[in-house]
């Protein structure tokens, strides 16, 4: 239904991002980098390294990120990209230090 003549035609905004999605994207990094030692365990006060889970919510985004392309808004699209960067770029970092400790640990022993 077309607005009356004297009604002016409301301008289209660009979408907004979904804040359940920014959250649900959040919420899988955060526990990614948790699990990459940005972040201490409460419980203990240490940092802990989990390489095998990090991969795994990492791979969820990814995941979220392959299925729904073309689907998300701009500043989705740059959250997920973002948050997957960082990542993914800290994993490969931490990883190195891991291979490094043990080579250094193996070297060690006799």
């Amino acid at each position: 239904m077309a607005p009356a003549p004297d009604t002016p035609a409301v301008p289209r905004e660009a979408p907004q991002a979904n804040r359940s999605f920014a959250g649900l994207v959040d919420f899988l990094a955060q526990n990614a980098a948790m699990l990459l030692g940005a972040y201490a365990d409460p419980r203990t006060g240490q940092a802990v390294l989990d390489l095998d889970g990090a991969r795994e919510l990492i791979d969820m985004l990814d995941a979220l990120r392959e299925k729904s392309r073309g689907n998300l808004t701009a500043e989705e699209d740059q959250i997920l990209a973002d948050r997957l960067g960082r990542l993914k770029f800290t994993y490969l970092e931490m990883t190195k230090a891991a291979a490094q400790a043990m080579r250094e640990k193996a070297g060690r022993q006799p």
